[in-house]
C-alpha cells in the first residue's frame, strides 16, 4: 500500500512539473512573439506575418500594426489601446476581453472575429468588416462605425452609447439588451433583433427597421430629421419623435 501511495504521489508531482514546464514554455514563446511584433512595428513597409500568433495578454499599446496579418491570432486580454490596426486582417482572431480603446481599425477585416467583452470605446471602426463578428457585451461607446458591415453580428448586451453608425449595415444583427442611447443610427437595421434594447435619444434619421424586432425596446426621445423618417416594421406603432438637438445636421 505504501509503495502504491508513493507511486501515486510521484506521478502527481511529475504531472504538476510537466504542467509548470509547459506553462513556462508558453510564456517564453509569447514573450518572443511580442518581441517579434515590436521589432516589425516601426517599419512601415515591412511585412507583418502574424497569422495564428499567440499574444494573449500582450502589451501592444500604441503599436503601428497597419495591414498586419493577424488571422486566427490569439489576442485574448491583449492591450491594444491606441494601436493602429488600419486595414489589418483579423479574420477569425480571438480578441475576447481585449483592450482596444481609441484604437484605429479603419477598414480592418474582422469577419468572424471574437470580440466578446472587448473594450472598443472611441475606436475608429469606420468601413470595417465585422460580418458575423461576436461583440457580445463589448464596449463600443463613442466608437465610429460609419460604413461598417455588422451584418449578422452578435451585439447582445453591447454598449453603443453615442456610437456613430451612419451608413452601417446591421442586417440580421443581434442587439438584444444593447445600449444605443444617443447613438447615430442612420443605418440599415433590416431584420435586426433589438429586443429590450435601449435607444433613448438615438438619431434614427433614415434608419431602415424593416422586419426588425423591437419588443421591449426603449424608444423614448428618439428623433429624426423632418425629411428622413425611419422605416418601421409593418404594423409597428411608431413613437412620436423627440426634439431635434440644436447641433443636429438636418
Amino acid at each position: 500500500m505504501a509503495a502504491l501511495t508513493g507511486a501515486v504521489v510521484a506521478g502527481a508531482v511529475a504531472l504538476t512539473e510537466q504542467r509548470w514546464d509547459r506553462a513556462r514554455q508558453e510564456a517564453a514563446d509569447r514573450l518572443e512573439n511580442v518581441r517579434f511584433v515590436r521589432q516589425l512595428s516601426p517599419t512601415p513597409d515591412a511585412a507583418r506575418p502574424f497569422r495564428g500568433i499567440d499574444l494573449r495578454g500582450a502589451d501592444l499599446a500604441g503599436l503601428d500594426l497597419r495591414h498586419a496579418d493577424l488571422r486566427e491570432a490569439d489576442l485574448r486580454e491583449a492591450d491594444l489601446r491606441d494601436a493602429d490596426l488600419g486595414s489589418a486582417d483579423l479574420r477569425g482572431a480571438d480578441l475576447t476581453g481585449a483592450r482596444l480603446a481609441d484604437a484605429e481599425l479603419t477598414g480592418a477585416q474582422l469577419f468572424t472575429t471574437h470580440l466578446a467583452g472587448a473594450d472598443l470605446s472611441r475606436a475608429d471602426l469606420s468601413k470595417a468588416d465585422l460580418l458575423t463578428a461576436d461583440l457580445t457585451g463589448a464596449n463600443l461607446a463613442g466608437a465610429d462605425l460609419t460604413g461598417a458591415d455588422l451584418s449578422s453580428a452578435t451585439l447582445d448586451g453591447a454598449d453603443l452609447t453615442a456610437a456613430y453608425l451612419l451608413g452601417a449595415e446591421l442586417t440580421g444583427a443581434r442587439l438584444t439588451g444593447a445600449q444605443l442611447g444617443e447613438a447615430f443610427l442612420s443605418a440599415n437595421l433590416t431584420g435586426a433583433d433589438l429586443t429590450d434594447a435601449d435607444l433613448r435619444g438615438a438619431d434614427l434619421s433614415g434608419a431602415d427597421l424593416t422586419a426588425a424586432q423591437l419588443d421591449g425596446a426603449e424608444l423614448g426621445a428618439v428623433w429624426w430629421c423632418a425629411d428622413q423618417s425611419p422605416t418601421w416594421p409593418e404594423g409597428f406603432a411608431a413613437p412620436t419623435p423627440g426634439t431635434i438637438p440644436a447641433d443636429a445636421f438636418c
